[in-house]
């Protein structure tokens, strides 16, 4: 599927099941500088790659493989992570209309990269509002998207189960 710069992409990480469970191993907290009425999922933060290794390598495998179809698509210049972070979704959770860079501590990002671990939950569709697209996420699916208000966005709540993703922001080399 493919829309006006919001690209996705399947069969991207090796074991999206393993990756959950090496994630679970980490402490869950609710996200920094954010209202929870605006956002209610809970997140981890991988800014350190030593530490966090084995989830840096198996989301650089995966990612690595369509990165540059991408920035090939949309002539953009070679990218580097600014933010990995997990995501989880448990019912009645969600993220109102925003866009990735929002803010100033954030207004490095340029493009965007969600994967969905798992789909066995109901509720959780992505939808860009811009674009008249709402999706249920797949497993093992990624989404990338410019980070800018263009792409606005809403993370739909959680019906039953529980969403795990993770969030990838990226920013010029």
């Amino acid at each position: 599927m493919s829309k006006n710069g919001i690209e996705f992409y399947y069969d991207v990480i090796d074991s999206p099941s393993l990756l959950i469970d090496e994630i679970n191993k980490y402490s869950w907290a609710k996200p920094e500088n954010v209202k929870m009425e605006d956002r209610s999922n809970s997140v981890i933060y991988f800014n350190d790659k030593e530490r966090y290794k084995t989830i840096f390598d198996i989301v650089d495998r995966g990612i690595s493989k369509f990165l540059g179809a991408y920035t090939g698509l949309y002539y953009l210049p070679d990218l580097t992570y600014h933010t990995i972070e997990a995501l989880k979704y448990e019912p009645n959770e969600r993220y109102i209309m925003h866009y990735d860079d929002g803010s100033k501590h954030v207004a490095q990002r340029v493009t965007s990269c969600v994967i969905y671990l798992n789909d066995d939950y109901e509720g959780g569709e992505i939808e860009f509002v811009n674009f008249d697209m709402k999706v249920k996420p797949i497993k093992n699916s990624m989404v990338l998207f410019p980070s800018n208000y263009p792409y606005m966005h809403i993370a739909h709540s959680v019906v039953s189960g529980t969403r795990y993703a993770i969030n990838i922001f990226m920013e010029y080399k």
